[in-house]
């Protein structure tokens, strides 16, 4: 989780500008806001490589966004029970 927080933010993911628009309420739970802020995906993206869609406004590019793909695996996984911790360190590989 670490590394991937790590290359996020060199991925241009800007986690103190997350963190100053934050609930307070949200503060106890944070590696899930942290995995909820798509600039955080699409950021571990960039630095990982990831394919980005060239037509960023276009209304459809969401769609083709591999950030968006990685996050639905992430979120599915942990729904089945598995830990963030394993699913990070693979994607880093």
């Amino acid at each position: 989780m670490e590394q991937a927080i790590k290359k996020a933010i060199e991925g241009g993911w800007d986690h103190k500008d997350m963190l100053v628009h934050l609930p307070q309420e949200y503060m106890g739970d944070l590696n899930c806001v942290i995995w909820c802020d798509p600039k955080f995906w699409q950021a571990l993206g960039k630095a990982l490589g990831w394919f980005q869609c060239p037509l960023r406004h276009h209304p459809h590019s969401r769609e083709c966004e591999e950030s968006i793909s990685k996050a639905c695996v992430f979120m599915e996984q942990l729904m089945q029970g598995k830990d963030a911790e394993s699913f990070f360190n693979e994607l880093i590989k």
